[in-house]
């Protein structure tokens, strides 16, 4: 049995999940037969209250009489780490992008998928709570893609802090339960990928303007207590200004 992992609703049911066509479909169907069982006020009622609420609500957000809650950070911002956060100016960074993509008709509501999930989750919860072994740095919310032939593709952004230590991790049990399972043809409609770039702790930068803290600009570093150091630097006067800037270079090319 794998581990337990309580998954939250959006990671259960999606709406890319099955095609347009099949959700007004399945609305209809269901809009059909609790009007066998319901009286009229409430089968077209409750529609019509949840379009309007929401009708209401973009129209308030959008003439700026209610503040839409946001977590973007507004302004322009850049993620650096943290001097003490390496060994050394020369460290290197890792980024590892694992993807994973459904190749059955019911998506992710196919067999052994809720199984995989859990598994997933165990794994994730095993870098995050032993970051300093796996040199795990921290990853981007999951983003999904669905495409034409009813697929649904999963990408993981995620950061380390050296290729050893996440080979080693690779090699670790919680890794290596999804691994064998996945040799041992468990999920046959399982497609995976993953890409991996490695680059010097100067050769990499971001810029964020008026966006939420993402991908590299959501990675933390334990400080020795229990508030992690963010990477998130506001960009001010010209000493980040530019692509070179941020990488360290002296090229004096503007392109912000």
């Amino acid at each position: 049995m794998p581990p337990f992992y309580l998954p939250k609703l959006p990671s259960i049911l999606r709406g890319d999940d099955f095609q347009l066509s099949t959700w007004l479909a399945l609305g209809s169907v269901l809009s059909s037969i609790s009007a066998f069982f319901l009286p009229s006020w409430v089968t077209v009622g409750i529609p019509a209250l949840i379009i309007g609420k929401r009708i209401l609500w973009t129209y308030l957000h959008a003439t700026g009489t209610i503040k839409m809650e946001s977590s973007a950070k507004m302004g322009r911002w850049t993620a650096i780490f943290p001097p003490k956060a390496l060994p050394s100016e020369k460290s290197d960074t890792v980024m590892f992008i694992l993807g994973a993509r459904t190749l059955h008709p019911m998506g992710r509501l196919a067999p052994g998928m809720k199984d995989l999930g859990q598994y997933f989750g165990a794994a994730w919860k095993e870098a995050e709570e032993d970051r300093e072994k796996w040199g795990y740095l921290g990853r981007a919310p999951i983003l999904y893609g669905a495409t034409g032939d009813g697929g649904t593709t999963m990408i993981w952004l995620t950061y380390w802090k050296s290729l050893e230590q996440l080979s080693a991790f690779a090699h670790g049990a919680s890794h290596r339960i999804l691994w064998d399972g996945y040799l041992a043809k468990k999920w046959p409609h399982l497609g995976i990928m993953h890409e991996t770039y490695h680059a010097g702790s100067r050769d990499w930068e971001n810029v964020y303007y008026n966006f939420q803290p993402y991908g590299m600009g959501s990675v933390e570093f334990p400080n020795g207590d229990d508030k992690p150091v963010s990477t998130l630097r506001e960009v001010k006067g010209h000493q980040l200004n530019s692509m070179f800037a941020r990488l360290g270079r002296k090229d004096g090319v503007r392109i912000l």
